[in-house]
């Protein structure tokens, strides 16, 4: 959308823009990560407001700025998210392998002799 609405401003001259931001796709995609990043983004939504859409420019600019940047927080948010989730698992792995580890070797037998004692009362 910017590529069509801007591609049409003249780059270098009087009453111009000071560089080309919008003429091509690659162009148009780096102009919007500059924006996304917010690195100089208020002059150049100042320089397309000089020309023929005055309203639509800021207005586009920040729409977009907004919406991008509630994108990138979301991405991550859940990145953090998602590596607190794998954190949490690993513990649980490792308590849960401590608890089995804990037991004595006489402890494992009386559990031994439960488990054969229940046996032999079910198949009675």
């Amino acid at each position: 959308m910017f590529t069509t609405l801007f591609k049409d401003i003249p780059v270098g001259v009087e009453n111009g823009l000071s560089i080309d931001y919008f003429s091509r796709l690659d162009r148009t995609l780096l102009s919007l990560f500059q924006i996304m990043t917010m690195a100089e983004w208020a002059p150049l939504t100042r320089e397309l407001e000089e020309h023929k859409y005055k309203f639509i420019a800021p207005l586009l600019t920040s729409l977009f700025l907004t919406i991008s940047g509630l994108l990138f927080v979301n991405a991550i948010v859940a990145l953090i998210c998602q590596a607190q989730e794998h954190a949490r698992d690993k513990e649980k792995k490792k308590a849960s392998r401590r608890k089995g580890g804990e037991k004595s070797f006489d402890d494992r037998v009386l559990d031994m002799k439960e488990m054969h004692s229940e046996i032999i009362g079910l198949l009675k």
